[in-house]
């Protein structure tokens, strides 16, 4: 994408990314307009296999799109295989906008692709957006957990 000039890169950036964006749950609720300033703050993170993205308890903020690849979740504390989670599927959210630590430990199945949204940024989009949606989008997703 380098070659494009920067007006063109931008709406390329804002089509893809937003096509992930709204394909989430926990994220419809959320303006259009705020998901797409959230396509600019995505960060892409791969894994090998087998190997962590992250562990029950941990207290990282981050909330995953997998983009390529497959993810396994585990529950440690019981020994439990809970699930397999693949291309266009999402993770993380509970952490992200609870004030809980992870519930489960993810674990890389293939190499895999994800893009990520950090809490800090996701903090400050929102804070240039009128409260009222905020706040009505995130007791959405509390409600339904």
């Amino acid at each position: 994408m380098g070659f494009l000039n920067d007006d063109l890169r931008g709406k390329l950036t804002v089509y893809l990314n937003g096509k992930i964006l709204k394909s989430v749950n926990v994220l419809s609720e959320f303006p259009l307009e705020f998901l797409s300033h959230l396509t600019f703050v995505l960060n892409k993170r791969s894994f090998s296999v087998e190997e962590y993205v992250f562990n029950e308890g941990d207290e990282e903020k981050d909330i995953y799109f997998i983009t390529s690849g497959k993810v396994a979740l585990i529950h440690k504390q019981s020994f439990s295989y809970l699930i397999d989670l693949e291309k266009d599927q999402s993770f993380g959210e509970i952490g992200f906008f609870s004030d809980c630590k992870r519930q489960v430990t993810v674990k890389s199945r293939d190499f895999t692709d994800v893009l990520t949204i950090n809490l800090f940024d996701f903090l400050n989009i929102a804070n240039n957006y009128s409260e009222q949606a905020i706040v009505r989008s995130v007791y959405f997703f509390n409600t339904f957990r």
